[in-house]
């Protein structure tokens, strides 16, 4: 039963009297963007309690003036719903097109699916029912996305009034179920009597007559509270026929004659038929035939209502021994039912649902590939850039230890030179201590030179004097050990450890070749050395160039120094 469509109660007269006033006024105000705005608010506002004033109230606008994009794709959309709520039929899909372009991209995404969801209903106005249920399955995963229970219970409402169209049962029950569930977390009660009754009215196609008597019971107390009658009398007239079908035939015929008593109602066709199998049931076979007259008056050309009315009366001449209509009522009841199986595998919906469950499932498997791909691809990627980074945070690292290396060994290296340099300073310290003790006592020497001259002069004894003052100071130099190492010293300090180097290089010398060679390298005369020595002139003359011969023919490594400081 497509509920979705049932008609709300008709506008007080009141209300419509007013809406009449104004609409003039507003007329003459002109239809600029705000009042197209403030109408369509006034239209949406009365679709869901007054669907007809809502027409009205769209009818009234002149849809030329309706301008702006989001305005046209508002009023189709509005438009579409209200037609379809005042049950008229449309199957030109050029205006609710405007609304699934523009929605498509723009707009609430609930809008989105609404403007789906007429478009499904314009291809079930059309007869295309495959198309309708395809497309409604297509829309299926969105409603879901769009998390709203109500228009999702919509859909399900259609899909399952769709299968049962084509006698698809489980599927019905399947999305009946579906329906009433999501109606049921809306909170709407009214609807979920609806959902209901197309949940009995699936159970009993499969012959499940305790569940349908179930819900049919549960659809009938909801239509109570809500004060259906329509709704009711539907109840009670299937419940009729899963009593029946639980092989009780009192509580069926009180169950029909409940829409007479309660709801004032005269029997359909099949309420009659129903009638007419409660009272076989129960063994009143004059009755059975009358309610059976009566309904084959009221079944017309409905071909499932002539095919249940062709099986009951089957059934009712079967008890009565007429075998002969019997068969001919059993032959016209299944040539009915094989015209509607005909009709159901020409359009087999199960087939349908099937192939299109395998094309969502490979859809769903070849995204899942996609997904996986772009997985592994960003995961190489980010493993790329994580390997890029770390290598230039290693090169980076890298280079910082060999600068910071660098660094400190540029600054060992100044430390080094820094001692270096401080130790020099510092034997340049005690060297210029060493010389200014030589200068010291030079100046001594000079000094008492100068005493012994001061003391003597003028004196016949002067001259001697200061001659034997002169040969101490030389005795002194040629014999004290103290002074040749001082004056050895100084060669040292003055010549880069030349005597030292001497010493070393040149083992084979002897102690007189080294204070020789020491006296040489400190600039004394050979007639001085020859004082100092005690030894003749042309003697150290010779001794010096054996001396400097010896050298010249050792391996000395400071040979040529050795050498150039000969005088």
């Amino acid at each position: 039963m497509n509920f979705f469509r049932t008609p709300a109660a008709a506008v007080k007269p009141v209300v419509k009297r007013i809406i009449l006033l104004l609409f003039p006024v507003v007329g003459l105000a002109g239809c600029d963007a705000r009042t197209v705005g403030t109408h369509l608010d006034w239209a949406e506002g009365l679709m869901a309690t007054r669907p007809d004033s809502a027409l009205y109230l769209l009818q009234q606008l002149d849809e030329r003036q309706v301008t702006r994009r989001s305005a046209r794709a508002r009023y189709a959309l509005l438009y579409s719903q209200a037609l379809d709520k005042n049950f008229i039929d449309e199957t030109n899909d050029s205006l609710i097109r405007i609304a699934r372009k523009y929605y498509r991209r723009h707009g609430p995404r609930r809008n989105r699916f609404l403007a789906g969801y007429y478009y499904g209903r314009i291809l079930c106005n059309r007869g295309d029912s495959t198309g309708a249920l395809l497309y409604f399955l297509h829309i299926e995963e969105f409603g879901r996305e769009l998390d709203d229970p109500y228009t999702l219970g919509l859909l399900y409402h259609q899909i399952a009034e769709l299968y049962h169209s084509q006698y698809d049962y489980r599927n019905t029950l399947k999305y009946a179920q579906e329906a009433c569930g999501n109606f049921r977390r809306a909170g709407l009660d009214g609807h979920c009597a609806y959902a209901m009754f197309d949940i009995g009215e699936a159970y009993s196609n499969l012959e499940k007559y305790d569940s349908a008597g179930i819900y049919y019971i549960r659809s009938l107390r909801m239509a109570e509270r809500q004060r259906d009658t329509a709704m009711q009398y539907s109840c009670l007239g299937n419940l009729a026929l899963a009593y029946i079908g639980q092989d009780q035939p009192q509580r069926a015929a009180a169950s029909l004659w409940e829409i007479r008593r309660r709801l004032h109602r005269e029997w359909e066709a099949e309420e009659n038929i129903a009638m007419a199998l409660a009272q076989q049931a129960l063994g009143h076979a004059d009755s059975a035939r009358l309610y059976l007259e009566r309904a084959g008056r009221q079944v017309g050309g409905k071909p499932s209502a002539l095919a249940q009315w062709k099986s009951a009366a089957a059934n009712i001449h079967l008890d009565n021994g007429r075998y002969r209509e019997a068969a001919e009522e059993f032959r016209d009841c299944l040539s009915t039912q094989d015209s509607l199986v005909r009709i159901a595998l020409q359009r087999s919906y199960a087939s349908l649902h099937r192939d299109y469950l395998e094309k969502k499932q490979r859809v769903s498997q070849r995204t899942l590939r996609m997904l996986r791909q772009k997985l592994w691809l960003a995961s190489a990627l980010f493993l790329t850039i994580v390997l890029f980074v770390g290598y230039v945070a290693y090169i980076n690292r890298r280079r910082r230890r060999q600068a910071v290396a660098e660094y400190m060994s540029a600054v060992d290296e100044v430390n080094t030179v820094n001692r270096n340099m401080l130790a020099r300073m510092e034997l340049l310290r005690s060297k210029s201590s060493e010389l200014r003790q030589v200068v010291k006592e030079r100046f001594a020497l000079i000094d008492r030179l100068a005493s012994a001259y001061y003391e003597r002069q003028g004196t016949k004894t002067e001259q001697k004097a200061i001659y034997e003052e002169v040969r101490t100071l030389l005795d002194s130099y040629a014999s004290d050990a103290g002074s040749r190492q001082k004056i050895e010293q100084v060669v040292n300090m003055c010549y880069d450890r030349v005597m030292e180097k001497a010493r070393q290089e040149l083992p084979s010398l002897k102690e007189p070749e080294f204070d020789l060679l020491c006296y040489i390298y400190a600039g004394f005369s050979p007639r001085v050395i020859s004082v100092f020595t005690k030894d003749s002139l042309g003697n150290v003359y010779t001794k010096k160039s054996r001396l400097k011969s010896k050298i010249a023919e050792s391996d000395a490594p400071s040979k040529r120094v050795f050498l150039e400081m000969f005088k």
